[in-house]
């Protein structure tokens, strides 16, 4: 399996339930607009978050094609939008969540789709505080400071 835990933090998130279209347009306007929901197979129970990569040991990073060929056999535990969104509601809260060094958090429970075809996925990111929403294709690259938020494997 090349999908592994970090062991960087584990939280408790309650059932959610998934987004639809403008609740995730919200976020993602200055990118244009959302055409479609391509896949949301993110869960609505409660869920235990942790952190992952699918970086093998020793690698600097892998392309973004071989990234969505590694989380494809574990989609159940991928966290999406609604998780992204309660985590930012609540980071007040989460000292472990903003505790956190400095790095990107992939929710690909979650892929959408623009008008022009284009794919993106959501992740956090913290440029100093306080976390934000940033969407971006999942053909980029993966890199050692990049986690993946998933259900407890």
């Amino acid at each position: 399996m090349t999908l592994r835990q970090t062991s960087e933090l584990t939280l408790a998130i309650p059932a959610l339930a998934r987004p639809i279209i403008p609740e995730i347009q919200k976020t993602f306007e200055k990118w244009g607009r959302v055409n479609n929901i391509e896949r949301d197979c993110s869960p609505t129970d409660s869920v235990t978050l942790v952190l992952g990569t699918v970086l093998k040991s020793g690698e600097k990073s892998i392309t973004g094609s071989e990234y969505e060929r590694r989380l494809k056999p574990n989609l159940n535990l991928m966290l999406g939008f609604q998780h992204a969104a309660w985590l930012v509601e609540n980071q007040g809260q989460l000292p472990a969540f903003n505790a956190l060094p400095k790095v990107y958090i992939d929710f690909p429970g979650l892929i959408i789709t623009r008008p022009d075809g284009k794919r993106h996925l959501l992740h956090l990111t913290r440029r100093g505080d306080p976390w934000e929403f940033s969407w971006a294709p999942p053909n980029l690259d993966f890199h050692p400071d990049g986690r993946i938020a998933l259900s407890n494997i």
